[in-house]
């Protein structure tokens, strides 16, 4: 459960990551205050995931739903121009397949205990 949480976190950090390289690719002298912030946020969830390990069942559905916003973002980036389109697929699969390993340590961890 530990490696899934660390591994999570530092999927969610590159992701973040991909988004300012990406708002600083196409606009590097002036790139969006709020892109910049944004793309933060999911390290910053990842985080805080991390530090309330006390309750695995609340840090996974902190992190199911920061891999869910992201997806959603990218999506919208995708449609918009934002992102890459052929970026799309690739997350599309690797965020179903976090969702699914992280959905499954909760379901776990919510019923057996």
């Amino acid at each position: 459960l530990q490696s899934l949480f660390f591994y999570s976190a530092a999927i969610l950090s590159f992701l973040g990551g991909a988004r300012w390289g990406m708002e600083l690719r196409d606009k590097p002298d002036a790139p969006n205050g709020l892109t910049l912030i944004l793309s933060v946020f999911p390290a910053l969830v990842a985080w805080i995931a991390l530090l309330i390990g006390f309750s695995p069942a609340i840090a996974l559905a902190m992190l199911m739903g920061a891999f869910g916003a992201m997806l959603y973002w990218d999506m919208d980036g995708a449609r918009t121009g934002e992102t890459p389109v052929w970026y799309k697929i690739p997350r599309l699969y690797a965020t179903l397949g976090a969702i699914a390993c992280l959905g499954a340590a909760f379901f776990r961890i919510v019923l057996v205990g």
